[in-house]
C-alpha cells in the first residue's frame, strides 16, 4: 500500500511538473519573457556568461589550489546573486496588474535597483577597511596566475558594460531635447534596476582594472602597497556612484517625481487653469507608477458658482491625458466653487 502511494506521489509531481514547464505554466512565461523583452534578455544572456566564468574561476583554482582564483570565483557569485535578482525583478514587473496589485509590479524594478546600491556599498566599505589595513600592513601575494585570470574577468565584464552602457549616467545631469509638448529625456535612469545592474558591471570591471595595474606592480616592481591602494581608489569610486544611486531609487520609492514631470506640473496647472469657469486649480498631486509609464494625477479645480461642475470634471479629465497622465477614476479631477 505504501508503494502505492508512493507511486501516486510521484505521478502528482509530474503533473505538477508538468504545469509549471507547460505554456501557461511559470517556467515557461520565465523563458518567453526573458526572449522576448530587450531588457530581461541582457540580463539573462550576461548571467550565464557570468556564471559560467564563476564556474571555470573555481575548477580553475581549486586544481591549482590557488586562492586567489578560489576567492575571486567567490566573488563572480555574489554578482551571479544581484544579476540573478535583477533578472526576477525584470520579469515580475512586467506582469500584469490584479486585483492586489493595480497598479502593476513596476516598482519591483526600483527596490532591485535600490538593493544593489546597497549591496555594492557594502562590499565597497568592506574593501575600503581591509585596504586601510593593508596599506600599512602590505602583505605578499602571488600573481602567477591572476594577471591572466583578471584579464579574463575583464574581458567578461567589458561584454556587460556593452550590454548595457545604454543605462548609465552622464554625472546625475538629464539631457532634454523637446520634440513639440511632450519631448524626452536621456540618461534620466528610466530602468533604476537596469541602472544597478551597470552600477555592478561597472565595480566589476575596475576591480579588474586594479587587479591588473596592482599585479603588474607587484611583478615587475615588487611595490606591494600598489594592491591595497588601488582598491581604496576603486572602492570610492563605487561609493562614489552608488550613494547617489540610493538616493535615486529612496526617492522614487518615496513618490518624488523627476526633474520632467516636475517641469510638466507647472504646464498642467497653466492648461487647467486656462478652462472657462475655472478660477483656481489647487491640490495637484502627481505621482509616477514608473518612469515608462504614464503618471497618475488627482487634482481639484476651483470654478465659478454658475459653472456646470460636473461638466468642468469632464473638462479637466481630458486635459491630463494630453499631458501624458492619467484621470482613471471619476473623482480624480474634482471641481468645487470657493466656500464664503
Amino acid at each position: 500500500m505504501a508503494g502505492v502511494n508512493q507511486g501516486y506521489s510521484l505521478v502528482d509531481d509530474g503533473i505538477a511538473i508538468g504545469r509549471v514547464i507547460d505554456e501557461n505554466g511559470l517556467v515557461y512565461d520565465f523563458v518567453r519573457t526573458c526572449y522576448e523583452n530587450g531588457d530581461t534578455r541582457k540580463i539573462a544572456i550576461f548571467f550565464c556568461i557570468n556564471l559560467s566564468f564563476m564556474f571555470v574561476e573555481m575548477v580553475y583554482g581549486y586544481m591549482s589550489n590557488s586562492l586567489g582564483l578560489i576567492s575571486d570565483s567567490f566573488h563572480m557569485l555574489f554578482d551571479c546573486t544581484a544579476l540573478f535578482i535583477g533578472l526576477c525583478a525584470s520579469y515580475i514587473a512586467k506582469l500584469p496588474p490584479n486585483k492586489h496589485y493595480t497598479y502593476g509590479f513596476g516598482r519591483v524594478e526600483t527596490l532591485s535597483g535600490l538593493f544593489n546600491g546597497i549591496f555594492l556599498v557594502f562590499i565597497a566599505f568592506n574593501v575600503f577597511c581591509e585596504s586601510i589595513e593593508r596599506i600599512f600592513e602590505p602583505q605578499k601575494i602571488e600573481t602567477d596566475g591572476l594577471i591572466l585570470v583578471s584579464i579574463a574577468g575583464l574581458g567578461v565584464n567589458m561584454i556587460g558594460l556593452f550590454f548595457f552602457h545604454d543605462h548609465h549616467d552622464h554625472g546625475g545631469h538629464s539631457h532634454d531635447h523637446a520634440h513639440g509638448e511632450g519631448g524626452h529625456s536621456h540618461h534620466d535612469h528610466d530602468n533604476e534596476n537596469m541602472y544597478g545592474v551597470f552600477l555592478h558591471i561597472l565595480a566589476d570591471c575596475l576591480g579588474s582594472v586594479g587587479v591588473i595595474v596592482s599585479s603588474m606592480l607587484v611583478k615587475y616592481y615588487g611595490f606591494y602597497v600598489a594592491d591595497p591602494i588601488c582598491s581604496f581608489i576603486i572602492s570610492l569610486m563605487i561609493l562614489a556612484s552608488s550613494i547617489p544611486f540610493i538616493q535615486l531609487t529612496a526617492s522614487t520609492l518615496m513618490l518624488k517625481s523627476s526633474r520632467a514631470m516636475t517641469r510638466k506640473t507647472g504646464k498642467i496647472r497653466n492648461k487647467l487653469e486656462q478652462l472657462n469657469g475655472v478660477l483656481a486649480c489647487r491640490q495637484l498631486s502627481i505621482w509616477e507608477i514608473t518612469p515608462k509609464k504614464a503618471a497618475v494625477a488627482s487634482v481639484e479645480l476651483i470654478v465659478r458658482e454658475d459653472a456646470p461642475r460636473g461638466k468642468m470634471s469632464a473638462q479637466g479629465s481630458v486635459v491630463l491625458p494630453q499631458m501624458q497622465i492619467q484621470s482613471n477614476q471619476s473623482s480624480a479631477v474634482q471641481a468645487s466653487s470657493l466656500d464664503y
